[in-house]
């Protein structure tokens, strides 16, 4: 049986933060942020869509995803806001622009990333974003307004 001692280590290694254990900086993710998005503002498909919601509010959504990114790898309740709903209210998005969102976002944190672990850590969290965000669309196509 554990030690007393050797329980609250295991309990003060659980809440150390997957980000803390990686090595992953706010640094690190303010790059992400900032290169992702520019890459959206000149993509085909995720470009109008944010154009249209964000409109001339750039500065804040980055500010905004950054809180939020922090919040999920520091595992800090730092992020104030619904994202499922604000991604309901969005008119014309689908499940495809997800997918594409996903892809695009995998090839800024191969990019940006130092090393592979970050890279899989982000990237399994966006993952199941994504299919939060599939499900609720999806949820909200069979549900009359």
């Amino acid at each position: 049986m554990p030690s007393l001692d050797e329980c609250q280590l295991a309990q003060a290694n659980d809440a150390k933060s997957l980000g803390d254990s990686l090595g992953i900086t706010q640094d690190e993710i303010q790059s992400i942020i900032r290169r992702f998005y520019e890459k959206v503002q000149y993509d085909s498909s995720l470009g109008p869509v944010f154009a249209r919601e964000i409109s001339n509010d750039w500065n804040h959504h980055l500010e905004t995803m950054g809180i939020f990114w922090a919040s999920v790898m520091f595992g800090k309740s730092l992020y104030v806001g619904n994202p499922i709903e604000i991604h309901r209210r969005i008119a014309g998005l689908s499940t495809s622009h997800f997918d594409h969102w996903l892809e695009l976002f995998r090839d800024t944190l191969i990019e940006v990333c130092p090393n592979n672990e970050h890279v899989g850590a982000f990237y399994n969290r966006a993952c199941s974003m994504a299919k939060v965000m599939k499900t609720t669309l999806l949820l909200k196509k069979k549900t009359p307004e």
